[in-house]
């Protein structure tokens, strides 16, 4: 037995004012996918201290083997509270760096921008899950460490970032892409004709 399918739904049109040299107006789900994306990032930005307590016994064992291997680092309690704020430090700027660069290439009219923000925010999406699991399966990890608050905010940024990859996906998302892609090539090319 086959369920039958929907049509086909088409791709959303310029908005009846826009002539076809106008810079194309953002559809609401690039709006959409902005503001998700913003927040999800935020509260994952939030919840990074919260694995503070795991990194550092990590850093801290890593620290005491290099000691053991007559590497002398110093006071090995001190190089891995410094090590442990500096990997979140780095984590955060570099997630942070990360997505806003692609937000802005997406703006400009990069498709590749638009799959690369989706496939970030799903990947947030998958460790928002695993760490649902660990928490009511107790998997013995991380993630049991974590206190409530960081928790909180990482299942709240990974339902946001559910919601950024759908919106990135939607085909009125990829038809503004392409419009903005389009828009930047004619204004390019009329440029090119003037210098001349």
């Amino acid at each position: 037995m086959t369920v039958p399918s929907l049509p086909p739904r088409a791709p959303a049109a310029l908005p009846p004012s826009a002539e076809p040299g106008d810079k194309p107006s953002r559809p609401e789900s690039v709006l959409i996918l902005i503001q998700l994306t913003v927040f999800a990032v935020l509260c994952w930005v939030i919840a990074m201290p919260g694995s503070y307590s795991s990194a550092h016994k990590q850093a801290l064992t890593m620290v005491k083997d290099q000691s053991e291997k007559g590497t002398s680092l110093g006071d090995p309690d001190v190089v891995a509270r410094m090590v442990t704020i500096a990997g979140i430090a780095v984590s955060a700027v570099v997630l942070v760096a990360l997505v806003a660069g692609l937000l802005a290439l997406l703006l400009r009219g990069k498709g590749w921008a638009r799959f690369l923000l989706g496939w970030i925010t799903a990947l947030l999406t998958v460790m928002m899950v695993f760490d649902v699991i660990a928490v009511v399966f107790g998997d013995g990890g991380e993630t049991e460490t974590l206190p409530a608050w960081a928790m909180v905010a990482r299942i709240i940024g990974g339902v946001a970032a559910l919601g950024a990859s759908l919106a990135a996906m939607h085909p009125d998302t990829r038809k503004f892409v392409e419009q903005v892609a389009a828009f930047r090539s004619r204004s390019a090319g009329t440029r090119q004709g003037r210098n001349r």
